[in-house]
């Protein structure tokens, strides 16, 4: 297992002296060890987060570099299940995948987000200084993770260029009355996802983000990147999602994937696996 500590702390330049430009150049350079994964830890102010990166068969070959982060696994089902999701995309896509984790028990929803948007942001500035473009670096997230990539678009609107989002949550009209019929009409076939919701951003948001809907990306007028959006027909969210994309258009590539409800990366069939694949691939290469 490889442990590389860098630092985000700009008190003491010294600290600073492995930035992520020189661990990804080593990850990319032909001749590097053939493990899968490997673990690193970024220090942010006092605290470490998790990176886990996640190799293709081709190191040598490697043409983008895909920063992912999870959704919250007991909303998405996928506990313990993130590395193999993440591995997968990472061979299918022959991609480097850089999966930034996070604490949620111990912070609030406005910290979480300011700390991934500070680690993605530091993550880009290392990847452009090793003269990676934009255009091969993609962020991409699943359920409420995908919702704060959202958040994080606009917090800093030149960062990111290009975004895959599954199943995100974007609304946060899972409490009262909803205009989205999806939330009501699927919620048998997504194993209480809306109760869970609730619960986790009762836990994480202010109750007046709840009332006023701070969160919400469809009522907001924002600038997005290129977008690509995968959601189940029978995903409590469509609905939502559906919105955002004719919102975004322009910007924004629909698609629904047949009888899959949230959480659907844990469990796809073979057929299913090769069309989001697909699409990623050719979303990745334009």
């Amino acid at each position: 297992m490889i442990k590389l500590v860098m630092t985000m702390n700009n008190k003491n330049e010294v600290e600073t002296k492995y930035k992520l430009y020189r661990t990804v150049k080593e990850i990319l350079h032909p001749t590097i060890s053939k493990r899968n994964i490997s673990n690193y830890r970024i220090i942010f102010s006092e605290e470490l987060l998790p990176v886990q990166i996640f190799y293709p068969k081709k190191i040598s070959t490697i043409e983008n570099v895909i920063i992912y982060i999870h959704g919250n696994e007991d909303i998405t089902e996928c506990i313990g299940q993130y590395p193999t999701i993440c591995k997968n995309i990472s061979l299918k896509t022959n991609s480097l995948l850089i999966s930034i984790d996070y604490e949620e028990e111990k912070e609030t929803y406005r910290k979480i987000v300011k700390q991934l948007y500070q680690v993605i942001k530091h993550i880009y500035e290392g990847l452009l200084d090793n003269q990676i473009s934009k255009e091969r670096i993609i962020v991409m997230g699943d359920s409420t993770a995908a919702g704060m990539i959202a958040e994080i678009t606009q917090m800093n609107k030149g960062l990111i260029e290009k975004e895959v989002l599954f199943y995100p949550t974007l609304s946060l009209e899972y409490f009262g009355k909803t205009k989205y019929q999806s939330i009501t009409q699927n919620q048998e076939l997504n194993f209480n996802l809306i109760s869970k919701l609730k619960r986790y951003y009762t836990k994480l948001l202010t109750k007046k983000d709840i009332e006023t809907n701070h969160f919400n990306h469809i009522k907001k007028e924002e600038t997005i990147p290129r977008t690509l959006l995968f959601v189940g027909t029978v995903d409590c969210v469509k609905d939502e999602v559906f919105e955002y994309a004719k919102i975004h258009s322009k910007e924004c590539t629909y698609i629904e994937m047949p009888f899959l409800s949230h959480g659907f990366l844990k469990r796809l069939e073979k057929e299913e696996e090769k069309i989001i694949m697909e699409r990623m691939i050719d979303f990745i290469k334009k």
